[in-house]
């Protein structure tokens, strides 16, 4: 139920339910936003690309980590691996790496996993407890 072009449903390894997103190399999504987890005080915005952004309410609504490329900074949640004269990006990989890529958005976090064609791979999981707590 729910399963379309854009990817699959399935059950995580705690019984709820997850969203697999399938349309990674898709140039017309990039950059866009694509889930949300969050409670009373933090909320993880998730891209297609792979990036996160942090939005804190309190007070009024601000992103804790803007992006602003003209200076180069590209928010949290961006970086890479360096191993053996392999770089692996942990955002949707470039054309010119061959590198596989993966989201999955569930119930309260968000999973993207990338790996290369030589087995260097970084998964990272994003998580905010329930009710009030940072």
């Amino acid at each position: 139920y729910g399963s379309n072009e854009y990817g699959f449903w399935q059950t995580d390894p705690y019984g709820l339910p997850q969203f697999n997103f399938t349309r990674t190399n898709d140039p017309t999504l990039a950059d866009k936003p694509a889930h949300q987890v969050g409670n009373d005080r933090i909320i993880v915005l998730t891209y297609t690309n792979g990036k996160w952004a942090f939005r804190q309410d309190e007070g009024s609504p601000k992103l804790l980590n803007s992006e602003n490329t003209e200076h180069f900074q590209h928010s949290a949640g961006r970086g890479f691996l360096s191993f053996n004269q392999t770089i692996l990006p942990t955002v949707r990989p470039t054309e010119e790496t061959t590198a596989t890529y993966q989201l999955a958005f569930g119930c309260g976090n968000a999973e993207r996993s990338v790996q290369s064609a030589t087995g260097l791979a970084v998964s990272t999981t994003s998580f905010v407890p329930f009710g009030t707590d940072p």
